[in-house]
């Protein structure tokens, strides 16, 4: 699932106004090379994110084991890479906004769905932000 995450963690940890990652179900993830390469931090104690120890560069992030995915989920920015995957994923629209509320940039266009945190699958309360409320945020 695309999303655009608007929490203050994601904003500051890549820089922008928001972060855009695709998540997937940890069973659904594999690391084919330069795992040795990686080094990983807390940024919540449900999450832990990874990057290249050699170039910085943030690689992935792991959500902790939820009641929706056993092993977890795994967060990964489509911009990094360069094969196929990466260029079907940013050719494709944004699924949903997550942490709207906490948003500083507004879409008021953007007619995807907007949670309050995250969609319940990535163990999230599910809550969907309705049009009234999201005109007296900004």
């Amino acid at each position: 699932m695309n999303i655009l995450c608007h929490c203050e963690v994601c904003r500051k940890v890549s820089g922008a106004d928001y972060s855009h990652a695709c998540w997937f179900n940890v069973d659904d993830f594999k690391i084919i090379s330069g795992e040795d390469n990686l080094s990983s931090y807390s940024t919540s104690d449900r999450f832990k994110r990874f990057s290249c120890s050699i170039c910085h560069a943030k690689v992935f992030g792991r959500m902790h084991p939820n009641k929706f995915f056993n092993n977890g989920s795994i967060a990964v920015p489509p911009s990094l890479y360069d094969v196929e995957f990466s260029r079907d994923f940013r050719e494709q629209k944004h699924e949903a906004h997550a942490f709207y509320p906490r948003r500083i940039v507004d879409f008021p266009n953007d007619t995807t769905i907007k949670y309050r945190d995250m969609p319940k699958k990535f163990n999230g309360s599910g809550v969907v932000i309705q049009n009234e409320e999201l005109r007296s945020k900004l």
